[in-house]
């Protein structure tokens, strides 16, 4: 996604989602990329927004390199700054 010139997400861009989603299907997860924040016993995690059936949550996942994602995972990326500046 990098190479195709999408950009990380902010880690801002995980709690936002996860409030503004309301119509997220039902057994969907969206994983945030972004920069891997160090949880408390310091193993790197990203952000995902979930939709269970107990409810929607913002959940962390394993964020470190050499974990290796199924390739049906959902991404939100952003575009760089310049490409957002020209589009408005």
């Amino acid at each position: 996604a990098l190479d195709m010139g999408l950009a990380l997400c902010p880690a801002s861009v995980g709690p936002s989602l996860s409030l503004e989603y309301d119509d997220q299907p039902l057994g969907e997860t969206v994983n945030v990329a972004m920069e891997p924040l160090a949880e408390t016993g310091g193993a790197p995690v990203i952000y995902g927004v979930e939709h269970l059936a107990r409810g929607k949550m913002l959940r962390v996942f394993r964020g470190d390199k050499e974990f290796v994602w199924e390739l049906d995972r959902l991404w939100v990326f952003t575009l760089p700054l310049a490409e957002v500046e020209e589009h408005n």
